[in-house]
């Protein structure tokens, strides 16, 4: 069954009309912009903990989130994030018009920032090129007898 499927797509992506619209150039570019998508999304990200106080941290790289962990141990991302006074304040959610969320600095133990992982890139943008090669080869692939199911 799944060679029938397979010859069906196989006979799809090489009639005259499909052709025209899903040529090799066309697979390429689909190829690429899967490959820049991986590269781009959010799962590509991991927490940076910092080595200095909080207020340096949003003073220096002015970061859209931040992750709060209390002397508690309670973890809470603060979006748009900024010092008042002796406290840091942020919205709680990233759609927040107002900063609605406020923790004491004197209770905060570390705060950690969204950093691009290099690894994480990586492997995604290799694993869904795979995915597309496979999705390619298995639907331009004539089989071993050179197609199936009699057609």
């Amino acid at each position: 069954m799944v060679r029938c499927l397979m010859q069906g797509l196989h006979n799809e992506a090489h009639s005259p009309s499909h052709q025209v619209l899903m040529g090799p150039n066309l697979w390429l570019r689909g190829g690429v912009t899967a490959l820049y998508l991986a590269s781009q999304c959010a799962a590509c990200t991991s927490w940076r903990l910092e080595s200095v106080a909080p207020g340096d941290v949003i003073a220096r790289d002015h970061p859209a989130e931040l992750r709060v962990e209390r002397v508690d141990g309670q973890r809470e991302v603060l979006y748009k994030p900024e010092v008042d006074n002796d406290s840091l304040r942020g919205a709680g959610s990233p759609e927040a018009r107002t900063l609605d969320r406020a923790v004491g600095l004197e209770d905060v133990r570390s705060v950690a920032t969204l950093h691009l992982s290099p690894g994480k890139t990586i492997g995604l943008s290799v694993g869904v090129g795979a995915v597309v090669g496979i999705i390619i080869a298995l639907a331009t692939w004539q089989g071993p007898l050179g197609g199936c199911c009699g057609q």
